[in-house]
Parts: C-alpha cells; sequence; structure tokens
C-alpha cells in the first residue's frame, strides 16, 4: 500500500502494479468543496484499480470526511460526515464516455493518462454532500431556529407597505369611461 502526498497518478499503472493507493487530502486543495464549508476539513481516501468483466480499466475506492458546513436552518455551524463509494470508469474522451453503461460514471485521463487525485476526490464528496445542510433536529439549532419554526420573530418586524400597485388603480379609478 502506498501512502503520502499525491496529486496526480496514472490508472493504467496502478491497475497494473495491483498496488492500492491512500491517503489524506485537506480540502484546501478542493476549492469547489472549500467554497461551501465553514472551515477546512481532511478527506481519507483508498483508490484501486482494475479491470471489469467487459476489460474496462475501472477505479474502486472509498473517500470520507467529515466536514463543517452552514446550517440553512440556523445559519450555525452544522457537522456532516460525508462518504462516498468510488466506482469509476476510465475514459481518455467524451465518446468512450458515451459507450459506458448506466451502472458506470466517467472519470477523465489527461493528454499524459494521467487522473488529478483532488478533483476525483472532490467530485465524489460534493456528491455525497447534502443539497441543503442542516443540522438532524430542529433541537439541535440555535434558538432563532425555534423562534423561526413557531413563528415568533419580534426581532423581524415586518413594516406595513403601500402597495406598488395603489398608483396604477388609483389611475385606473380616476379614468373617465
Amino acid at each position: 500500500m502506498l501512502t503520502g502526498p499525491l496529486t496526480r497518478f496514472d490508472p493504467l499503472r496502478l491497475a497494473s502494479q495491483a498496488t492500492e493507493l491512500s491517503g489524506e487530502l485537506d480540502t484546501t486543495r478542493m476549492p469547489r468543496l472549500a467554497d461551501v464549508l465553514a472551515a477546512p476539513a481532511t478527506a481519507r481516501w483508498t483508490l484501486r484499480a482494475g479491470r471489469d468483466e467487459a476489460k474496462r480499466l475501472v477505479l474502486h475506492g472509498e473517500v470520507a470526511a467529515r466536514v463543517s458546513a452552514i446550517c440553512q436552518r440556523c445559519m450555525e455551524p452544522v457537522e456532516l460526515p460525508l462518504q462516498s463509494d468510488i466506482m469509476l470508469a476510465v475514459v481518455s474522451d467524451d465518446e468512450g464516455a458515451s459507450r459506458l453503461p448506466a451502472s458506470l460514471d466517467p472519470v477523465f485521463m489527461d493528454e499524459n493518462g494521467e487522473i488529478d487525485l483532488a478533483i476525483l476526490l472532490e467530485d465524489e464528496l460534493l456528491l455525497a454532500m447534502p443539497a441543503v445542510p442542516m443540522h438532524e433536529n430542529v433541537a439541535d439549532c440555535g434558538e432563532r431556529a425555534s423562534k423561526m419554526s413557531t413563528g415568533a420573530l419580534e426581532e423581524f418586524d415586518i413594516a406595513e407597505r403601500e402597495n406598488p400597485f395603489a398608483v396604477l388603480k388609483k389611475l385606473k379609478q380616476d379614468k373617465p369611461d
């Protein structure tokens, strides 16, 4: 098993050596994921390459991270466990991707026959991220969320505003027939 800082890897070489790669990667190296997190975290991952029954080059593995995101109910940090099982077919172009069965998603090699590890792991973690991060229970949210769920928002005074269409209504009433 190889461990350590790795940025790119050759999936053909990995498959031919029957080696497993594993390591940790900071979410600061994953800009799209970092944008939706409240704080940096560390992802732990393992990857293996091999051939499936149709002789396609495939990647198997796992990635997991415990991340902090902003709860959309109370706007406070919420800890979320993210986990994804990786099962991808390695392709070099769109044509190869279009020939894959629905059960396999493609991962693209670059012009050097390598895959960017950070992008691969970032994609998997983004797919594992809930669309709307929030605490499991309203009780876990702060006092502000409890007030919102009961409708008791004293600090958010909604003033009566004049209807913007009132002027049009007045013009219509004043219009001679």
